[in-house]
C-alpha cells in the first residue's frame, strides 16, 4: 500500500527540526552566508542519517493523525533557509 502526503512546513517547524537534528555548532555569525556545498556536505554527513528512521505524524484534512516512518530526506535551496523533502511510509 503506497500513500503520498504533502507536509506543509512552517517557519517554526523548520526551526524545530533544524534544532532537533543539528550536528554542528552555532555559527559565530549566523547571518553570514555559507556555501551551498558546505550545507549539503554537513547535511549528508550528519543530519540525514539522524533523520532517516524518524517518525513523523501526518495530519489529514479531516483531522486524523497517521504516524509515518521517514526513509529518505532531500534538501534544496529555499527562501529563507533550507527546504526539506521527506519520503515516508505509513506505520499501520
Amino acid at each position: 500500500m503506497t500513500m503520498s502526503y504533502d507536509i506543509l512546513m512552517t517557519k517554526d517547524m523548520r526551526k524545530y527540526l533544524r534544532e532537533m537534528a543539528r550536528a554542528r555548532p552555532n555559527l559565530k555569525h549566523p547571518q553570514r552566508k555559507c556555501a551551498w556545498r558546505l550545507v549539503r556536505k554537513w547535511f549528508n554527513r550528519y543530519q540525514k542519517p539522524r533523520m532517516i528512521g524518524m517518525i513523523v505524524v501526518a495530519q489529514t484534512k479531516d483531522g486524523k493523525n497517521y504516524p509515518m516512518k521517514t526513509h529518505d530526506v532531500k534538501i534544496r535551496k529555499g527562501y529563507p533557509g533550507v527546504l526539506y523533502q521527506y519520503s515516508c511510509t505509513p506505520q499501520l
